[in-house]
């Protein structure tokens, strides 16, 4: 959800900025008590609780502040004592001291402010009077691209183009820079940093693949002039006890070794040079992959010798132990289920792993920060912040994310170190000019990747010759993507992408030498990109031909070693069945043999029997002769179950 700003902000980081250049005060506390005095006069307050005086401050000044700031910067005002029994506050108006400079500083920079609104709002309407103007929103955006570090509105150019062509403007610029200031200086109150001087304890700041192309100065002067500036405030805070560690994800790392990949491809041709100044950086000077090759070594070398910045040494986030930590499922309307969400996600929840889930009030106190200049992490950053903490209103508004920009961590950083109060050297970033120029140059990058792409795709469908696409292609190529090419002299022109600029762009070329040859040489390079494109697409058919009949043969043979560890099985088992037969013949005739033998001595056991019982009773010839024809009788009965079993366990089974 979009935060809406009070137009008192302004106002109030105004005066806060000029009671600090009073140089009387010590501490934020100290100036937040002149707000807090001018409240109770006011408005005739006898009494209030913390509660109460936190939603007056809001309400009059627009300020969020902890409860807890609220509470310390109201024990230093005298006149105000605290009621046991209810924990409210009573006022002595007699005892409590006005400062009548405060209202009459209070209504000057109110109208101060109202000036540079209405100013902004008639520049948008004259210079922009073919667009629909809602003043209420440019207000907004304009609160937040003066005050929020982390902003990223719809119209940070019309506000950024606002800023730059009134940069001479001694009045205009004042009047910003005292707003920017106040509001650096408020972060003290908003984050509740009690002690200053020096780090509570150690900080490992993740950097993103801009901040590190910003250092080594791929991305022009300024970008390289801010990095430098955060790299020093982070050298002074590590002189003290505790320590500012300085790493990058491999998610990091493979980003940028993929860039330099591309980078190679574009020296060998095989790519079409873009206009990223980071690429150009790294592409100009190189003639082959090996240059190349040579700067990525390099750039990893002066990170790790000149900035002692290193991969992060953990191999892996997604180990059991993360598992209760992890964000990265998370998906609802905030987080839609894209690629750059879910890179989002990856670098928050890796944060959100090394901080085993805890919330922190304070930057400088939540161990673990990754510092980028993606507008969508930081926003996944805030939101997330917002759904973990929705249970809890005080937590949502002030617990710090998971993400910062670097303007955003080095006013932290500047404000811990206690480079504030006493001091004069305001972090440049502020500077609102600066800034602007910066805002434009990241808007133009965009807009200038964007048309790339789709010349590339219009020439791919046919749509445009390689002719228009070269001109075009030059004419991006002019774009001033870095923020010292862009002045008021030329803005107007580098937000300039309509037809009539590409037309009026390719009717210059046919004019110049110069720009011919430039076109010249970009057509032969398109030109060699769709050949070598061409070679590659039938290098990969005949590559997927080739393999297709290696995947045939290979199959032929497989299909042949089948058959015949087919036949094999078959005749293994043939002679696997006729060693069971055997086996089981064997076994019958033993069988058969025992029952003969069997049916054999039982018939010798009768007839000796017989025989014996017929001598010894001494029967006559013809007795024993019918009793031997009987017993003979029982041959027949002995042969028939012979016959039987040869047939059943023999027979049958041969």
């Amino acid at each position: 959800m979009k935060e809406i700003y009070s137009p008192a902000i302004l106002a109030s980081y105004a005066t806060f900025k000029e009671l600090y250049n009073e140089g009387k005060y010590k501490s934020p506390y100290q100036i937040l008590a002149e707000f807090i005095k001018y409240i109770i006069l006011t408005e005739n307050t006898y009494s209030f609780s913390l509660v109460k005086m936190k939603q007056d401050l809001k309400r009059v000044f627009g300020f969020e502040l902890p409860t807890a700031v609220i509470k310390t910067a109201v024990k230093g005002i005298d006149g105000i004592t605290r009621e046991t029994a209810t924990s409210g506050y009573v006022v002595n108006n007699k005892q409590l001291i006005e400062n009548t400079e405060f209202a009459s500083l209070r209504k000057e920079t109110e109208e101060e402010n109202l000036e540079l609104s209405k100013l902004l709002l008639d520049y948008a309407h004259e210079h922009h009077s073919d667009q629909y103007i809602q003043e209420d929103a440019l207000v907004q955006d304009f609160i937040a691209y003066l005050i929020d570090e982390d902003s990223n509105t719809k119209n940070h150019d019309l506000i950024s183009e606002f800023v730059l062509k009134n940069s001479d403007d001694v009045r205009i610029q004042e009047s910003i820079e005292s707003i920017r200031q106040g509001a650096v200086l408020y972060i003290g109150l908003n984050y509740n940093i009690s002690e200053t001087g020096s780090l509570g304890k150690d900080l490992t700041l993740y950097l993103d693949t801009e901040i590190l192309f910003d250092l080594v100065g791929y991305n022009g002067d300024i970008y390289q002039s801010i990095a430098k500036d955060f790299i020093d405030l982070v050298r002074d805070a590590n002189e003290g006890e505790h320590k500012i560690k300085l790493r990058y994800f491999t998610e990091v790392k493979n980003e940028i070794e993929n860039f330099f990949d591309m980078a190679k491809d574009i020296v060998i041709g095989r790519q079409i040079p873009n206009n990223k100044p980071a690429m150009k950086s790294i592409v100009n000077g190189c003639r082959e992959e090996t240059d190349v090759i040579e700067k990525c070594a390099d750039f990893f070398l002066k990170l790790r010798t000149q900035y002692s910045i290193i991969e992060d040494t953990i191999e892996s986030y997604y180990l059991p132990s993360y598992d209760s930590y992890n964000l990265e499922g998370i998906r609802n309307d905030a987080f839609p289920q894209d690629e750059e969400t879910s890179e989002a996600l990856t670098y928050v929840s890796h944060i959100n792993k090394l901080r085993k889930g805890v919330r922190y009030k304070e930057y400088t106190e939540s161990g673990y920060i990754f510092v980028t200049e993606t507008s969508k992490v930081l926003d996944v950053s805030k939101n997330m912040i917002a759904l973990l903490s929705a249970e809890d209103e005080k937590d949502a508004i002030h617990a710090c994310g998971f993400a910062q920009n670097m303007s955003g961590i080095s006013n932290i950083l500047w404000y811990k170190l206690n480079k504030g109060f006493g001091r004069k050297d305001f972090p440049q970033s502020l500077d609102a000019v600066l800034k602007a120029k910066v805002v434009l140059a990241k808007h133009i990058s965009q807009k200038v990747s964007k048309a790339y792409q789709e010349l590339k795709k219009q020439y791919e469908e046919g749509s445009i010759s390689k002719e228009i696409m070269a001109a075009r292609m030059l004419a991006l190529r002019e774009k001033s993507e870095k923020p010292e090419d862009i002045s008021i002299d030329n803005v107007e022109n580098e937000l300039d992408f309509s037809p009539e600029y590409y037309k009026a762009y390719e009717t210059a070329i046919e004019q110049n030498k110069a720009l011919l040859q430039d076109k010249d040489d970009l057509i032969k390079k398109i030109t060699e990109k769709a050949e070598f494109d061409n070679k590659q697409a039938e290098k990969k058919i005949e590559t997927l031909e080739a393999a297709a009949k290696e995947n045939k043969k290979i199959q032929q043979q497989l299909e042949q070693q089948l058959s015949a560890q087919k036949e094999m099985i078959q005749e293994l088992q043939k002679k696997e069945k006729e060693r069971e037969r055997r086996k089981t013949i064997r076994k019958n005739w033993r069988k058969l043999i025992l029952k003969v033998m069997m049916r054999i001595i039982l018939i010798v056991l009768i007839s000796g029997g017989t025989y014996w019982i017929c001598g010894k009773m001494s029967w006559e010839f013809g007795t024993v002769i019918s009793i031997v024809i009987g017993v003979a009788g029982l041959f027949p009965l002995v042969i028939t179950p012979i016959k039987n079993d040869y047939k059943k366990l023999i027979k049958e089974v041969e």
